[in-house]
């Protein structure tokens, strides 16, 4: 009966320490992120004659001890500017890969972009609304356990309404005739479950 008990904890031992070996092999290949995030601070100027969004994502996130570089996967966006609070940000972009390079790890980064999302939109003459697949209209970590907060400000045409996630915090208008809806939520969630629609 001992050799049984100790055949299986040897053997769940052994998956364990491979699991963990095979993460950390996925780490160093960029396959998994390294980082968490607090929150997603978003803009998003969706442009209904094209069907192309402009936005723009603050990430307040943690990095892993020692990390140097990372990743984000962008999928049909175009990634015009990235920056941290420090400064010392290299990027590029690689087809649908977001790199980034830093001395100190950033506590917040910036990404500025635009496109036209082949997923994750759907759009009308006069309204768009998300469906499931939030990383092709924001930058965010696709994997779906981690959780986060989200602030979202969706700018529209005067005359629109919207619904996101969260509570709506204020609408303001702006110097080009455009409404200015903030939302807000302050549970954090998985990715996947954020949504608007205007």
């Amino acid at each position: 009966m001992k050799n049984i008990f100790l055949l299986m904890a040897l053997f769940v031992s052994f998956f364990s320490l491979s699991a963990c070996a095979s993460q950390r092999v996925a780490r160093i290949e960029n396959k998994i992120p390294n980082f968490s995030v607090v929150e997603y601070k978003v803009q998003l100027k969706p442009n209904f004659l094209n069907q192309s969004i402009e936005g723009l994502t603050e990430l307040s996130l943690n990095f892993e001890s020692g990390a140097k570089e990372s990743f984000f996967n962008v999928n049909d966006l175009v990634v015009d500017e990235a920056k941290s609070e420090i400064g010392n940000l290299d990027w590029k972009q690689s087809g649908s890969r977001l790199e980034i390079r830093f001395s100190d790890a950033p506590k917040k980064l910036t990404i500025r972009y635009d496109g036209k999302p082949a997923k994750g939109l759907n759009w009308g003459n006069k309204f768009v609304y998300s469906a499931y697949f939030t990383c092709d209209w924001m930058i965010c970590n696709e994997e779906p356990s981690p959780k986060s907060k989200l602030d979202l400000t969706l700018i529209v045409p005067l005359n629109f309404k919207t619904t996101a996630s969260g509570n709506l915090i204020d609408v303001q208008k702006d110097k080009e005739g455009l409404s200015h809806h903030h939302w807000r939520e302050d549970k954090p969630y998985s990715t996947y479950i954020f949504g608007f629609a205007a």
